[in-house]
């Protein structure tokens, strides 16, 4: 993870990481699907948010978009 200082409020970090996902075929047969995944993360201030990033899984090759707003508590 690295973290750049936009001004005295605001700073621009990204994160990136592997998870694992469970899905359940037709069969109910259990399928792992690693993923890797990574957000570029704008805070502002003490607890606003601004996230954007993408995802890739192995197991069923699989893109994916992460993308919000929240507040950090």
């Amino acid at each position: 993870m690295f973290q750049i200082k936009i001004d005295e409020r605001s700073k621009l970090d990204f994160e990136i990481g592997p998870l694992a996902s469970f899905i359940f075929d037709k069969n109910n047969v259990v399928k792992v699907a690693p993923i890797v995944a990574g957000r570029l993360r704008i805070r502002r201030g003490e607890n606003f948010v601004m996230y954007f990033g993408g995802s890739y899984s192995f197991g069923i090759d699989a893109l994916g978009l992460l993308y919000g707003t929240g507040t950090i508590f």
